[in-house]
């Protein structure tokens, strides 16, 4: 349960906003095999939250941000049981567990040119978390008894603690520009993430940072009515490093490409596909350098009235190479995890296209136009096909 208030000022220079909530929140878990636990928590919270926006000259504004959050244990956190669904990764809950504090707070600058159409946005931000829910982990060199739970050597029991210590940083920027003879939008982006996260092994606290530099390029075009396309790239490069255990530290690279092409043969026949190329260097031994091709793509045709109805075959994954990747990164292992992913198939779809009800209103007496149909100065033109 919430409850709060603030006070905001508004004027043509910006805004200023100020608002500060009470929470009450109450977490109830009830348990009764392999012997019975009651878990009633209560937590009381002041959470603050300001907001400060500039409106500068020549299209340019600035904002600062800050907000103070919480975020409970779940119910399986709480519960002392000891889940050994993994043979060689146990972990039970921590009835003790308190619920995290988190501040939070970022700026951005963004600057538009609208006789040039250019764009230029920057962000940046980040956080501290009180109270972190992270794990503290045993790892059993010999045959040993923790909690009263018995650890067969090379055993291992994750379970979750609150610590101190978590950061975070973060950042973004892009910059866009029209080009005018190929009736295209180029935007440029890229970003810089880090993250501090605290832990603890065999009772000695540890740290792993995580540090991920992304650069993209995206290409988009709508030069016809009949033709539409799309060109993006984005590499990620990922640094973890983990104070206890270096032989945990790892490098990992992830490039994503792809080009989307959609064209309108005739009035009623539509062609369209997708290309997407995943490369990954960096994975585990078993897995090594990865690359998937993933081809997607549909031939469809309009018909009935005003052609809102289609009929399309589509094929996805072409080529038969879809795959699914996943990196699990924690203080005491990394993990990469490849899993069964459908692969080629073909779909038949109808699909019918509801575009209006009832009759638009007269325009009224001043010009102004409301309802369907009806338009803004300066926002998107109603009407326009699309595909």
């Amino acid at each position: 349960q919430r409850i709060g208030g603030g006070l905001m000022r508004r004027s043509q220079g910006g805004m200023l906003m100020l608002r500060v909530f009470y929470q009450y929140a109450n977490l109830q878990s009830a348990q009764t095999l392999p012997q019975e636990q009651d878990v009633n928590f209560t937590f009381h919270n002041i959470l603050p939250m300001a907001v400060w926006r500039a409106n500068l000259e020549d299209n340019k504004s600035v904002q600062l941000v800050y907000r103070a959050n919480t975020q409970e244990p779940q119910a399986t956190q709480l519960s002392p049981v000891v889940d050994n669904s993994n043979p060689l990764q146990w972990s039970a809950g921590n009835p003790l567990l308190q619920q995290q504090y988190q501040h939070n707070v970022f700026t951005r600058y963004s600057v538009s040119d609208p006789d040039k159409g250019n764009t230029f946005f920057v962000l940046l931000g980040g956080g501290i978390t009180e109270d972190y829910i992270t794990q503290t982990t045993f790892l059993a060199r010999e045959d040993t008894v923790i909690n009263s739970i018995d650890l067969p050597a090379g055993q291992q029991i994750s379970v979750p603690i609150n610590l101190d210590g978590f950061w975070n940083l973060r950042s973004f920027v892009t910059y866009g520009v029209p080009l005018e003879k190929l009736k295209s939008n180029l935007n440029f982006n890229g970003g810089f993430t880090y993250s501090n996260v605290p832990g603890q092994i065999n009772g000695l606290d540890n740290v792993t940072t995580n540090a991920v530099a992304t650069a993209g390029a995206v290409l988009s075009s709508n030069i016809s009515e009949r033709v539409d396309f799309t060109l993006s790239s984005r590499t990620n490069y990922t640094i973890t490093n983990n104070a206890l255990q270096p032989e945990l530290n790892n490098t990992l690279i992830n490039q994503l490409s792809s080009v989307r092409f959609n064209w309108a043969i005739t009035d009623g026949i539509i062609y369209r596909t997708q290309f997407s190329h995943n490369y990954y260097d960096g994975l585990s031994d078993e897995l090594e350098q990865q690359q998937i091709a993933l081809w997607n793509m549909s031939l469809g045709y309009r018909f009935l009235k005003d052609r809102r109805g289609e009929l399309s075959l589509e094929v996805f994954d072409l080529l038969n190479q879809n795959a699914s990747l996943q990196r699990n990164v924690t203080d005491i292992y990394i993990e990469d995890v490849q899993t069964n992913a459908l692969q080629r198939f073909f779909m038949l779809t109808f699909t019918y296209n509801l575009r209006a009800f009832g009759t638009p209103p007269a325009p009224a007496e001043d010009g102004f136009r409301g309802g369907p149909g009806g338009g803004f100065p300066g926002g998107r033109p109603p009407g326009g096909g699309g595909f």
